[in-house]
């Protein structure tokens, strides 16, 4: 589903270059839940932005199935990101003064889909993430975790074949953390979307199929857990 194949990629020049990735290998299957983690500054973000289209590597590929994303024209990869490619931020990044629902229905108007299509996709995601009951109230009411609901609700609405999530509980307390963690875990297995979580907490561990820890721009461990749901899936 995803796939690095010898990446590279670098910021700055002379002096402040700075070797973000340094030749990365690797790929997660459909279906997996995999967790990239490593200390600030390893490379876990840029994996993210790379799977994302909204980097390009130095050397090397990124393909999403049977497309390599740096071949594809900007517009190509807004299509992409609007259609197949949910995202997920730590900030949650909803407009604070539309109601949650407006919120999620935003990938849908932006991508001019018909009216009575776009109720049933929000009413269908809000349910999936138990926020039906606040759908109604501005995002600026709601708590960091009904927020972050809210944007997995988003992330759903556009049915992903991928759902990209950067640190997303590293706004919230333990036990809001908690629940995204077991919400993300529960949705991976129940719609077969293939998941990537760059994330500093260890509590992912207890819930994905794999952790790629990255250290320097490199990969120094490659860890499918026992038991793993996403690892075997076609």
């Amino acid at each position: 589903m995803i796939h690095f194949d010898a990446v590279q990629k670098a910021f700055g020049h002379g002096t402040t270059r700075v070797e973000a990735l340094r030749g990365i290998d690797f790929d997660v299957p459909r279906g997996q839940m995999c967790a990239i983690m490593g200390p600030s500054g390893s490379g876990k973000s840029t994996l993210l932005h790379l799977v994302a289209g909204l980097l390009h590597p130095d050397h090397g590929r990124v393909l999403l199935g049977d497309r390599e994303l740096s071949a594809m024209s900007s517009d190509d990869l807004s299509l992409m990101r609007r259609r197949e490619i949910g995202i997920v931020f730590q900030f949650f990044n909803l407009l604070p003064y539309l109601t949650a629902d407006e919120n999620v229905a935003l990938p849908l108007r932006l991508d001019g889909i018909a009216h009575d299509e776009e109720r049933e996709r929000v009413a269908r995601a809000m349910d999936m993430v138990g926020m039906t009951h606040r759908k109604n109230h501005q995002a600026n009411s709601l708590s960091g975790g009904e927020m972050q609901r809210v944007a997995i609700a988003r992330a759903l609405a556009i049915s992903p074949s991928v759902v990209l999530a950067d640190e997303p509980t590293g706004n919230l307390d333990s036990i809001a953390g908690r629940q995204i963690i077991e919400l993300l875990r529960m949705l991976n297995e129940d719609l077969g979307v293939t998941t990537l979580v760059v994330t500093h907490d260890p509590v992912w561990g207890s819930f994905c199929d794999r952790i790629v820890r990255v250290s320097d721009g490199r990969i120094t461990e490659d860890i499918a857990l026992t038991g793993s749901g996403g690892a075997g899936r076609a």
